[in-house]
């Protein structure tokens, strides 16, 4: 089966930006007859080289978003999309870089049975209810800076915010803050990469093969800024290596059998299927946005949406097994949640 790839709202490793504060991996498997129907119902008169959605946008052309929007929805079983918010994932890899190496030093692996992501939920909340907003806030973008210029200087300058905690809740929140001088020297390696967007196209294969079937990949992509081509290949080649099935929570289960036919690049201008993947990532990517949350595109987007058609990584309340759908490694975190009763 060929898939078609294409994203929007990247911003490297600039989490925090405040026009682009989602990222959107568009996927879809449809054939040039879907693409055909979509020019002649809706872009008809259209007369660039290329359908691509910045220039819908850049002309505030709603009568074809919703076009769009209308074709999707007559073909749902064809397309799936990951929408990430940029701000979570931070956290995320802060809990990666920062945190995840003080369990392991300390023997315990943070980065089984949900850990990962049930710390960054917690951090989430505690930083902002005992610090407030304006810190929490300067907490991220200092950490932004540190993994983007990875000096000393940065470094110097995060571990400096953090303790300007006040003293009780500093005492308190050191456990759960570590000590980002420990990542440096990860951090400074060749192989570290700021961004984090590659294993959302391994999220996005797992899902399609479980919610639509689908279990032989041939990808086509055009030039996706977070990924390189030979980290595409190695990456998703990691898919055909799984003989047991893998429980990753309640919802999301890896089964063997997945083939990767094949991963290429290809020219947008002559595929036009790809030019139908920035569409798919760029409406989804512009119904989201808080600005137009209460637009008629939004609504008609999000009413069209289905469950399946939709992965998402955001960061919420949930820090317990039972609402995870995992099981939870054990360790300080376990300690916190039971000690101070988060809910």
């Amino acid at each position: 089966m060929n898939l078609y790839i294409d994203e929007s709202g990247n911003t490297g490793s600039d989490y925090l930006s405040d026009d682009q504060p989602l990222f959107v991996i568009g996927i879809h498997w449809m054939g040039e007859d879907d693409f055909n129907t979509l020019k002649n119902e809706v872009f008809a008169q259209y007369k660039a080289d290329e359908i691509k959605f910045k220039n819908l946008k850049r002309r505030n052309d709603k009568r074809k978003m919703l076009g769009v929007i209308s074709f999707l929805e007559k073909r749902k079983d064809r397309f799936c999309v990951y929408i990430v918010h940029k701000k979570s994932v931070l956290i995320e890899k802060f809990v990666l870089d920062c945190i995840e190496p003080v369990f392991w030093r300390d023997g315990i692996d943070l980065s089984e049975k949900g850990g990962i992501l049930a710390y960054a939920n917690m951090l989430n909340m505690l930083l902002q209810s005992e610090m407030g907003n304006h810190w929490y806030n300067a907490f991220l973008s200092k950490y932004n800076t540190f993994i983007r210029t990875k000096d000393n200087e940065t470094l110097s300058d995060l571990e400096s915010h953090c303790a300007t905690a006040v003293k009780n809740s500093r005492d308190m929140l050191i456990p759960f803050i570590a000590y980002p001088s420990l990542a440096l020297c990860e951090i400074n390696t060749d192989s570290y990469r700021p961004d984090v967007y590659q294993a959302l196209i391994i999220g996005l294969l797992v899902h399609i093969r479980n919610y639509f079937g689908v279990d032989t990949f041939n990808i086509v992509y055009d030039q996706i800024n977070s990924v390189k081509e030979h980290d595409l290949k190695g990456l998703v080649s990691q898919l055909e290596k799984i003989e047991n099935e893998v429980t990753v929570s309640s919802i999301c289960k890896i089964i063997p059998g997945i083939e990767i036919e094949g991963v290429n690049h290809g020219d947008s201008k002559k595929i036009v299927l790809i030019q139908l993947a920035d569409l798919i990532a760029g409406i989804t990517n512009y119904s989201l946005l808080p600005i137009n949350q209460n637009s008629d595109i939004s609504e008609a987007y999000q009413n069209m949406l289905d469950d399946r058609n939709l992965i998402h990584k955001i960061c919420s309340k949930a820090v317990t097994p039972e609402e995870l759908g995992t099981e939870m490694s054990s360790g300080l975190i376990s300690q916190f949640i039971n000690m101070h009763g988060i809910e």
